[in-house]
C-alpha cells in the first residue's frame, strides 16, 4: 500500500519526528481529537484532528443498533479479526470504546460484532484508492452492506466508501496535496465513484468549485461527516441522537505481522513511502478554504 493512508502506518515515533519540525501546527495522531462539531473555517494542523481507519459490516443501520448499546459477541469479533489478518499472529488485548479507538495504534486492532453489525478498527484499512480493496476483506461477513472510512490529520486525506450486495456504489477520496497520493494526482480528488452519498450533499453545496479536481470541504470534513452519518457518532453538528461515549465497546488485539509474510513486506512499503513523500510535506501547515470575488475557491495558507 502506498500514498497517504500507506505512509501512515510507519511507526509513529518517525510520525513525530516528521512533525516536529512544525511545533506551532499541533499534530497529533491519538484519537483524542477535535471537539466534535467546532468551528471549521481553520483546519490542517490547528489544534488536534480525528483520525480514523476502520470497516463497518452492516444488514441493520449501524445508527439503531449503536444506540441501543449492543453487547459484544466476543467470539464472532475474535473470528472476524482472524478472518482480516491472516498472516499475523493475534492476541487478545484489552477493550475499548469505539470512540478512543477509530485510529488503533500500529499492531493494534479493535474489533465488536453485534446483532447485524461488525466494526474493525485498524491502521491499515485506510485506503488512497477505496476501490482496490482486497477482496478477503470485502468477503470477511457476509452482510448486504459494507462501509469503509479513513482519514489522517497529519496528511489531511480521508476517505469513505459503501458496497452494497457485493457492488461497489460509492468511493470518495480527497486530500489537501494531492502529491502524497499513490500515485499522486493533480489537484484535491483522488478517486471519485458512484453517486454523491446523502451526507455529502452539504459538503458539495458549500461552494461552486470551478475546475474538476476542487473540493469546497476539507477533507477531514468529509471523514467526520462520515461518521457522523453512518454510525451516527457525534463528529458533525447537528447529529440527532448521537451514540454516547461508553456505550459501544471493541475487543482489541495485538497483531503482528508474520516473518517473511506478504502483510510483513507491505508494512516495509509504507515505510518506504513515507520517505517518498517526505518533499511533499513541505506543505503542511494551516490551510484557509477562500472565495474569490468570481465564485471560485481555493485552499491558501494561513500561517
Amino acid at each position: 500500500m502506498t500514498g497517504c493512508f500507506g505512509a501512515a502506518l510507519v511507526r509513529r515515533c518517525d510520525c513525530w519526528e516528521l512533525s516536529a519540525g512544525w511545533p506551532d501546527y499541533g499534530f497529533r495522531f491519538r484519537q483524542a481529537s477535535r471537539v466534535p462539531g467546532q468551528d471549521d473555517g481553520y483546519w490542517a494542523g490547528e489544534g488536534v484532528g480525528t483520525n480514523a481507519s476502520l470497516i463497518v459490516y452492516a444488514d441493520a443501520d449501524p445508527r439503531q443498533v449503536l444506540r441501543s448499546s449492543p453487547a459484544m459477541d466476543r467470539p464472532a469479533a475474535q473470528g472476524l479479526v482472524r478472518r482480516l489478518f491472516p498472516e499475523h499472529a493475534i492476541e487478545e488485548t484489552g477493550d475499548a470504546d469505539v470512540m478512543d479507538v477509530l485510529s488503533p495504534d500500529l499492531g493494534r486492532a479493535y474489533a465488536g460484532s453485534y446483532p447485524g453489525l461488525a466494526i474493525v478498527c485498524h491502521s491499515g484499512l485506510g485506503r488512497d484508492r477505496p476501490s482496490g480493496l482486497p477482496q478477503h476483506i470485502l468477503g470477511a461477513r457476509p452482510y448486504r452492506w459494507i462501509y469503509l472510512g479513513a482519514m489522517i490529520s497529519f496528511f489531511d486525506c480521508a476517505s469513505v466508501a459503501v458496497w452494497h450486495d457485493g457492488r461497489l456504489r460509492r468511493s470518495l477520496s480527497v486530500t489537501v496535496n494531492g502529491q502524497l497520493a499513490g500515485p499522486p494526482v493533480t489537484g484535491e480528488i483522488v478517486e471519485n465513484i458512484g453517486d454523491p452519498l446523502p451526507f455529502e450533499q452539504s459538503l458539495w453545496a458549500r461552494h461552486s468549485p470551478h475546475g474538476v479536481h476542487r473540493i469546497p470541504f476539507h477533507p477531514l470534513g468529509l471523514g467526520e461527516a462520515a461518521l457522523a452519518a453512518i454510525l451516527g457518532l457525534p463528529y458533525a453538528r447537528g447529529v440527532p441522537d448521537p451514540v454516547e461515549y461508553g456505550t459501544v465497546p471493541l475487543a482489541g488485539f495485538r497483531v503482528t505481522a508474520l516473518p517473511g509474510s506478504a502483510a510483513e513486506a507491505d508494512e516495509r512499503e509504507a515505510e518506504a513511502a513515507t520517505r517518498r513523500a517526505l518533499p511533499a510535506l513541505s506543505l503542511a501547515g494551516r490551510y484557509r478554504l477562500e472565495t474569490a470575488p468570481d465564485g471560485s475557491t481555493r485552499w491558501t495558507r494561513a500561517d
